[in-house]
């Protein structure tokens, strides 16, 4: 038989007994868990940043986020400087979400009523979960036969629905379908950071300028169809299918594209993911996995009112298989080997841009289309194929220590490969008590889209003395960036820590403090050759930036970006505690986070704005009492401070502390219940990326039937 084992959960810890489904990772050192029954207590009603909004009050985890539902969302653990779609792994039923194919990491298409559980792993990592620097980890619910229907309405014209159909037997199938929209940010205010030039004696100065504009059409729709399927083959192996479609409509404006005139301001986006799991069953008592996954996204048009976006189409893919198994040596020692299989392929077109450029009268907003190139600006098809070995050996000292160690090797194929190292150490010191330690490196292969931004074609365009009356400019030369090769990134790191558990797991404590030092590479601005037409003023499109309008008959210099090797070191701690009676759940926890980019030639910066607040603070209660539920949550976010760098993403840039407050309350009657939620209570107008609010004030009810 499989071992039924007791949980300890730190932060919104629910102190109960569940069975381990094969393949989860509970015995990684400083993980947090958190089961079903703490996230219903914390999700009663609904939430338009679903299960994001969870997961950000949590130890060491902080939402960085562009404003309002179905925009992009980081979700930094430990506030690693780059951003979580590429550097946080997520497994859904131990397959991948997201990898070098799919960057985006869309938490709001995780359905939080089918969540069994989330483990949250902190770096480093041991050697199965390859190069991320922390795994989130979500665990779908088993299939129970039991059905529910929910609606649900709000302010900001929110509204939608979520309905679960299942059927428990020899083949067991279940079948959930998830719709909501709402106008999010609209009439909302944010604020934007444009350059201006102005013209002085002697000659044009260029100056950034602080503007407040109003959110016009802020709409998002979204539709989330997910099926399950689960038999058992034969004796020991259970046999699990997955499948899943995003559908997404995204507003950024009212009515029609500036340069795609017959097309709407938005992003649509379809997104699909199938998965195969084959686990032991509940008899068995192997210990093995091995999971087979597609994930296709067919379409996503990025149509902006704003100069320096591309517009175009994007088509993703992902196919990948991963496995281990599990061998027993002795009572005292076991041995995990498993590798994975990854095929990515991309492929992107952008159809035409708007840029501001240096005519005869000023500046001017030019849209360039293909029509008048003789090849689109922005168009690539590539591939990228990886695989993985690892192996890892877990030894028990007795009953009072755990130790692993383990190496990986990650290869591209036909390329090049690299070694991984891990190590951890848990003792258990009794009296509830235990320390634990893990250290190690782990190496990420970049992703597809990062390797083609590297290898992008440029095209250089004159705009002339009749740019600023609108005839179409000309193209004068197409080049491509030097040829790059992909380049591992590497983090070195250790985290230590010790957590206790008291009055049988009712009270639960952990305190960790953590080293990071992320080798990588950061885009550099750098000045290319001047480029010259008879003397004219020459401007470029894309990832090449005017250098400044020179006066007429002058040469001008451009700019283009490329990758420059950098280091991000990251110290900080977290500390969390929950304490669970029968009727009550309370919590609190807290973290530091000081991140510093030092770069090849030693200078060193604040990472700034990308970068979460110092201090984050949560703390939180939920009571029940028969059917009554009620929850109150409280975050601070202290100061992002200033980035001390002089150029790049908003120099100068900090975002100012904040409280929110949320509040939920639920009533059931018998299979019916009802719920309201208000977020944002005190409506902070707040932000966590620099010009992208919050959204403030809002609310729901919502009304749902088990049966």
């Amino acid at each position: 038989m499989r071992s039924t084992k007791r949980l300890t959960l730190a932060a919104l810890a629910v102190a109960a007994s569940l069975q381990v489904q094969a393949g989860q990772n509970t015995d990684v050192a400083g993980s947090r868990t958190f089961t079903a029954e703490a996230i219903e207590k914390f999700t009663a009603g609904y939430d338009p940043y679903g299960l994001a909004s969870f997961l950000s009050m949590q130890a060491g985890i902080t939402l960085k986020s562009s404003g309002d539902p179905g925009g992009e969302d980081w979700m930094l653990v430990r506030g690693n400087g780059r951003d979580s779609s590429r550097m946080t792994l997520m497994l859904l039923d131990g397959r991948p979400y997201n990898s070098a194919a799919n960057n985006t990491l869309e938490f709001n298409t995780i359905p939080v009523n089918l969540i069994e559980s989330i483990t949250v792993h902190y770096g480093p990592l041991p050697s199965r979960f390859g190069g991320y620097t922390s795994v989130i980890e979500i665990t779908t619910k088993k299939i129970d036969g039991e059905n529910q229907i929910r609606a649900f309405g709000g302010s900001k014209k929110t509204y939608g629905g979520v309905g679960t159909f299942s059927y428990k037997g020899d083949v067991s199938v279940l079948l959930n379908i998830d719709y909501h929209q709402t106008d999010g940010l609209k009439g909302e205010q944010y604020r934007e950071r444009k350059e201006e030039t102005s013209f002085g004696p002697f000659g044009p100065v260029t100056e950034l300028v602080e503007h407040v504009n109003t959110y016009q059409d802020r709409g998002y729709r979204q539709l989330v169809p997910t099926f399950k399927l689960a038999t058992n083959v034969g004796e020991d192996v259970q046999f699990e299918l997955l499948a899943q479609a995003l559908l997404t409509k995204k507003r950024f404006a009212d009515g029609l594209s500036p340069v795609e005139v017959d097309q709407e301001a938005e992003r649509d986006r379809r997104f699909y993911n199938l998965g195969l799991n084959f686990t032991p069953t509940a008899e068995s008592s192997k210990d093995f996995g091995l999971n087979v996954y597609l994930n296709y996204e067919d379409k996503e048009t990025l149509v902006l009112p704003d100069e320096l976006v591309n517009y175009g189409e994007q088509k993703k893919s992902q196919v990948g298989v991963r496995g281990f198994g599990v061998t027993p040596l002795s009572e005292w020692a076991s041995f995990r080997v498993g590798g994975e299989l990854d095929w990515t392929k991309g492929e992107v077109k952008d159809d035409a841009m708007v840029t501001e450029v240096m005519g005869q009268f000023g500046p001017t907003l030019m849209p360039v289309s293909t029509d008048e190139l003789p090849n689109p600006y922005f168009l690539y098809q590539d591939e990228l194929k990886k695989m993985a070995i690892y192996g890892e050996l877990n030894l028990k000292v007795g009953r009072y220590a755990d130790v692993g160690i383990g190496t990986r090797s990650d290869s591209i194929i036909g390329g090049q490969s690299e070694l991984s190292p891990y190590y951890s150490l848990q003792v258990h010191a009794g009296g509830g008590v235990s320390l634990f330690a893990s250290g190690g490196q782990t190496v990420r292969i970049p992703g597809l889209s990062e390797y083609n931004n590297s290898q992008r074609p440029v095209q250089t365009v004159l705009y002339g003395m009749l740019s600023g009356i609108g005839v179409p400019s000309m193209v004068l030369d197409s080049f491509e960036y030097e040829e790059r090769p992909l380049r591992f990134e590497k983090q070195k790191g250790y985290q230590f820590g010790v957590k206790g558990n008291w009055f049988e797991d009712a009270l639960t404590v952990q305190i960790s403090s953590y080293k990071y030092d992320h080798e990588g590479y950061t885009f550099t601005d750098v000045v290319a050759a001047p480029v010259t037409l008879f003397g004219g003023p020459l401007s470029a499109l894309g990832p090449m930036l005017p250098a400044g309008a020179p006066p007429l008959g002058n040469e001008l210099p451009v700019l283009y970006r490329t990758n420059k090797p950098t280091t991000d070191v990251t110290r900080g701690w977290d500390a969390s505690a929950s304490y669970q009676t029968d009727a009550w759940l309370w919590f609190a926890n807290a973290s530091r986070t000081d991140i510093t980019t030092k770069y090849s030639d030693g200078r060193a910066e604040h990472r700034g704005w990308f970068s979460p607040p110092q201090i984050v603070a949560n703390a939180g209660v939920a009571f029940n009492w028969d059917q009554t539920h009620a929850n109150a949550r409280i975050q601070y976010r202290g100061k992002t401070e200033t980035s001390l760098q002089e150029r790049g993403n908003m120099p100068g840039v900090e975002l100012e502390a904040n409280t929110v407050i949320h509040l939920g309350l639920k009533q059931g009657f018998g299979g019916f219940h009802l719920a309201l939620d208000v977020h944002n209570v005190m409506d902070k107008k707040y932000e966590t990326f620099y010009g992208m609010p919050m959204m403030g004030r809002h609310f729901t009810v919502s009304a749902g039937y088990r049966f």
